[in-house]
């Protein structure tokens, strides 16, 4: 069976500017603000397969001129 690739504009974590690719099955969320960032993956509804703490999702939301997006 044949999935298509859907990606659309999304927030997440407290970023702002995120892009989610899903297949219907897995998701895939990336931060555009710093770099090509994987925020998330796993299947669609599910938990994350990856760890975020809170400490670094703030300390990664700094910019380099010290704002944040917060």
């Amino acid at each position: 069976m044949s999935r298509s690739l859907k990606i659309q504009p999304t927030a997440y974590a407290g970023w702002e500017r995120c892009l989610r690719m899903s297949n219907g099955q897995l998701e895939l969320i990336v931060a555009l603000d710093v770099g090509i960032r994987v925020l998330h993956f796993g299947f669609v509804g599910e938990e994350n397969e990856f760890y975020v703490s809170k400490a670094d999702a703030v300390a990664s939301h700094e910019h380099f001129d010290g704002q944040t997006t917060e």
